[in-house]
């Protein structure tokens, strides 16, 4: 089982330790920071990207909004737009 994170859009960013645990609060971004994450998403066109490759192991991002609802998945970063690849070390960073 992996952790699972959320990134509200208020900055709060929570963490469980699955996908059926409660979600603990972690932090709360900066402005700045929820503003780099709206552009990297917005860059990469994400609501309209259709890259489902499942493996063994394998990387995923889902977006959920009124407006958006979409999900990728991955196991090899060499075949996902390098506007993606972005977006997800942007997000591995905020984790931390």
């Amino acid at each position: 089982m992996n952790p699972v994170f959320e990134i509200k859009s208020n900055g709060e960013v929570l963490r469980g330790d699955h996908a059926k645990s409660p979600l603990i609060i972690l932090k709360k971004l900066e402005n700045s920071k929820i503003d780099s994450l709206y552009y990297l998403i917005n860059q990469c066109n994400f609501g309209s990207l259709s890259i489902k490759q499942v493996s063994n192991i394998t990387y995923y991002i889902e977006l959920k909004s009124d407006k958006v609802n979409n999900k990728v998945t991955w196991f090899d970063e060499s075949q996902i737009p390098l506007e993606v690849r972005r977006l997800h070390q942007f997000l591995m960073q905020l984790i931390k």
